[in-house]
């Protein structure tokens, strides 16, 4: 009998990069010996879903939550940034002794990481194991040229400031990586790790494969690392956490949509627990102005027994404390968000127009392509009920949105799994699954 390829996906147990590996993984479990690893805390969606799982940090599952649900905005705060480097520093070395010894035990062949597990890097340097990166974020990797992420929502236009302007941005993003680099270059010179190789790309990431999961089409003009395959988006909702849920319970919160001319699903992930305190007080006050409209607030939270609470706090607005996109998306006209790259897929897919009211990190990029590619719009505080709500009415009074009618169907083109079976079998033929 021919042997299957073992393969090991890595990521935090945060649902925006963890889901997306169990999609893909889902359709090839049949092929290779697949293993997670990652917090405790998912144990339960991943074993559900058919897969082996292991656990790292174990004694210090707290820091997942404080890593990923900061008390604060963190944007480009240099000293917040700063402090989350630090304990990311603190934790690398101990991450890496961890999956080496499990790799080897495993004598896993493929690694599969997702993009901000760091240690993947040092796992397959000195393991001699060849490693994919995957990129929800398709967008992470520094700009060489174009418009860089990752400085406040940069958008491009054809003008000489906006080449300008993306020129020092890049220059800035560039020193201020290399500054950190260099405020901790004690730590990290025990590691043998350097910023960047002699390509001047980041060795963070793989040098043999990097998956963007998201589509070329929704993304500026750029050079691309040679090793980069825009595989397309995973945005599904696992099939445990679907199952799981009381649909009945669902089907209640929603049983009130044919009442109202249009219904509106309001949600900021499952993170940004700082920015999610008034939510619901904005959304009252908002809705008010709408009395023709069903607003749908979901909390991005599920308890381990997945008993969904929700309840109708005025006429023509419910909260609800779990909402999976999958499936129900559907059933809603817009929707407001935060940015993040599930939802943002999830609408591109669904044809579903947004309000994209980003909040942290990487969503003001996605705020930027939603409004370059115009599949939805902007606006910058959801604390500003009275723009919001003009906003709104901005979104509202939009016929047809042909542009997001287009990038829905190229959604359907892509299938990440195909390329990162492709992938896998590539660097197994190449490099024989490492030296271990």
């Amino acid at each position: 009998m021919e042997k299957r390829i073992r393969v090991d996906f890595l990521a935090p147990p945060f649902e925006g990069h963890l889901n997306p590996l169990i999609e893909m993984a889902e359709k090839l479990k049949d092929k290779y010996d697949i293993r997670f690893i990652t917090g405790k805390d998912k144990n339960e969606i991943i074993i559900n879903s058919g897969f082996q799982v292991e656990n790292i940090l174990t004694e210090e599952n707290e820091v997942f939550e404080r890593l990923s649900n900061t008390e604060k905005q963190v944007k480009t705060n240099f000293f917040e940034l700063k402090k989350q480097f630090f304990e990311n520093l603190r934790l690398i070395p101990k991450v890496t002794d961890e999956l080496k010894e499990l790799m080897r035990k495993n004598k896993t062949d493929i690694i599969v990481a997702d993009f901000i597990v760091v240690s993947s890097v040092f796992c397959s340097k000195e393991l001699g194991i060849p490693f994919i990166t995957t990129m929800p974020t398709s967008f992470a990797p520094e700009n060489k040229d174009g418009t860089p992420a990752y400085f406040g929502g940069l958008s491009p236009d054809s003008t000489i400031y906006s080449k300008i302007r993306d020129y020092f941005a890049r220059k800035q993003i560039r020193l201020f990586k290399k500054t950190i680099y260099y405020l901790f270059y004690n730590q990290i010179k025990k590691m043998n790790f350097r910023l960047y190789n002699n390509c001047g790309e980041e060795n963070i990431y793989s040098p043999y494969s990097m998956l963007g999961l998201g589509m070329k089409e929704f993304e500026f003009k750029r050079s691309w690392p040679k090793q980069y395959h825009f595989a397309g988006a995973c945005c599904e909702t696992p099939l445990y956490y679907r199952e799981k849920i009381n649909k009945e319970k669902i089907s209640d919160i929603l049983e009130e949509k044919y009442k109202y001319k249009r219904k509106i699903l309001v949600t900021l992930g499952t993170h940004l627990k700082w920015a999610k305190k008034t939510l619901t007080e904005n959304i009252e006050k908002i809705a008010e102005n709408f009395e023709d409209t069903l607003f749908v607030v979901t909390m991005g939270e599920k308890n381990r027994e997945f008993d969904i609470l929700a309840g109708k706090i005025k006429e023509n607005m419910v909260i609800t404390d779990y909402l999976p996109y999958t499936g129900h998306l559907d059933s809603f006209d817009y929707v407001i968000h935060h940015g993040g790259a599930g939802i943002t897929y999830n609408c591109i897919k669904y044809k579903k127009p947004s309000l994209v009211v980003p909040q942290d990190y990487d969503q003001f990029d996605f705020a930027a392509r939603i409004e370059y590619f115009e599949t939805g719009i902007k606006a910058e505080n959801i604390n500003d009920t009275e723009d919001i709500t003009q906003k709104l009415n901005i979104l509202f009074n939009k016929e047809k949105w042909k542009k997001l009618e287009q990038l829905s169907e190229d959604f359907k083109k892509y299938q990440p799994y195909k390329i990162l079976d492709s992938e896998i079998k590539r660097l197994f033929q190449e490099y024989g699954g490492g030296k271990k």
